[in-house]
């Protein structure tokens, strides 16, 4: 028969459960603080932007 893992003792699986749950909301905490508000798009706009001006750099340069 196979033996049986060694396993800690309970009081220590809940320690490091709390541990785990504590590093993976500090975890998150950080991944949200990274990330813009969900209202902020500026780079498409920018990208926008930059196009129409090519577009009209372009026709000026080909218009004469």
């Amino acid at each position: 028969m196979a033996t049986e893992p060694k396993r800690p003792e309970d009081g220590d699986n809940v320690v490091s459960l709390r541990e785990a749950r504590a590093r993976q909301a500090a975890a998150q905490a950080r991944a949200e603080k990274n990330q813009p508000p969900p209202g902020e798009k500026k780079m498409p706009v920018l990208l926008i932007f930059l196009g129409l001006l090519a577009i009209v750099v372009a026709v000026k340069f080909l218009l004469g």
